[in-house]
């Protein structure tokens, strides 16, 4: 059943996903957060910060094509 909440939900998660990602600057007094990623040839990478309410922010992100699967 598509409702009133499912609508509102559906609107937010486009709007989400049709905004450019924003990069900040890194604050060198918070820790870094680092996650990896591979498959098949592709191997990528994103470094991310925490703002004061646990919210991640990308700050550094990095995506290669190897030449041969891993």
């Amino acid at each position: 059943m598509w409702d009133d909440h499912a609508q509102r939900s559906f609107e937010a998660l486009k709007a989400a996903l049709m905004s450019a990602p924003l990069l900040i600057p890194p604050d060198y007094s918070r820790y870094f957060l680092l996650y990896l990623a591979t498959f098949e040839s592709t191997i990528g990478m994103v470094f991310v910060q925490e703002d004061e309410l646990h919210q991640e922010h990308v700050f550094y992100s990095l995506s290669n094509n190897l030449l041969d699967p891993i």
